[in-house]
Order: structure tokens, then sequence, then C-alpha cells
């Protein structure tokens, strides 16, 4: 959850009359590399995107210590994490005013156009431009690391303790509704909150 809340707090691409679009793109695959810093073996993440943002799932797979697994779905109406091993998962209820079109609500507001995303791209973190397999990223850095975005996604993100970065990426996928949707077999814990 935390990795979709991440993703979510900066980016944004709509103005306040249009439909919500976090993305510029419809649907989008997007799969990364993840090294942490003391291990060579490289972790795979795989961000799925549907309906400009609307809906996410990343599939996160861990190889060093034993494979780990985790999904994080994150629709309109709610938001799942599930730990493939265990099989066992959570989910929360999106608050309501997250979607809505016509009255954005403040808490939205605040991550999407607020001092989150602006902690991280301005003038003052700006640090110049960069291709990523093709895409034309701007480099931002701040006490979170440094970022590279092309059109509101992070292609490549240096922290203290690990890299992550962009591999592959498959514009107007297609997206099998399953894929945001819990996996069979993984017993979910009532809402939290």
């Amino acid at each position: 959850m935390v990795k979709i809340a991440l993703l979510i707090f900066f980016l944004g691409a709509f103005g306040e009359n249009e439909p919500l679009k976090i993305f510029p793109f419809e649907s989008t695959v997007v799969e990364y590399e993840v090294i942490y810093q003391g291990d060579s073996t490289p972790s795979k993440r795989t961000l799925y995107i549907s309906d400009c943002g609307r809906k996410l799932c990343m599939d996160y797979r861990i190889f060093s210590g034993g494979e780990k697994h985790f999904i994080y779905i994150f629709t309109e109406e709610e938001s799942f994490s599930v730990n493939t091993r265990t099989k066992y998962g959570v989910k929360r209820k999106n608050p309501p005013e997250l979607f809505d079109e016509e009255v954005l609500s403040e808490w939205f507001r605040e991550i999407v156009y607020g001092k989150r995303k602006k902690r991280i791209m301005n003038d003052k973190n700006y640090k110049g431009s960069e291709k990523i397999l093709g895409k034309d990223c701007e480099i931002y850095e701040n006490e979170d690391g440094r970022f590279w975005i092309w059109d509101n996604l992070i292609l490549k993100w240096e922290r203290e303790n690990r890299v992550e970065t962009v591999k592959n990426i498959q514009i107007d996928a297609s997206i099998p509704p399953e894929r945001y949707k819990i996996p069979k077999g993984v017993w979910v814990l009532p809402k939290i909150f």
C-alpha cells in the first residue's frame, strides 16, 4: 500500500473540470528492477495502470533470502495489500472524495498538488533531463532521493538503500480485469479502516 501511495502522492495531470487522469495514457504496464544496497540479487516490481491511473496494481517480488511476493491493488472503491506467501491480505475503503470529479476534496488536492508533490517537482529540486528507454525524463532530487519522471511516472528512483529502474514500458497494454482482484486462495482480513 505504501508503494502505491508513494506513486500517487505527487502524480497528477488533470484540471479542475476534467476527468481525473493521474497518467496521460489509458493503460500501461511498467516493469522495474530493484537493487538493494549490499544485495546483488535484483527484485522485480511490475506496475499495472488502467483507466488513466484510476486502477493500479503493483506486483512486487523480492528474491533474496527466500522469495517474497506482494501485490498492492488500488481501485476507486478499495485498496488491498496481499502477501502471497502467507495467503493473507488486508483491504481498506478509499475515501469517496478521492475520485469525486466535480468537487475534488482538499485532501486529494493536497496529495496531487500540495506540499508533497511540490517537495519533489519544483525548480529548486530540478537537476536536468535524461532519456531512459527513449523517454525524456526530468530529474529531481530531494531528501527522499533522486527521481527521473516522465509523464508523471517515475522511471528511476535512487534512494540511500536501493535503486529502482524501469526495464520495460508497454503503453496501451491489454490488462485483464482479474489483475485488479484478490488472487484466489487469499484470506482477506476485514476492513481495518
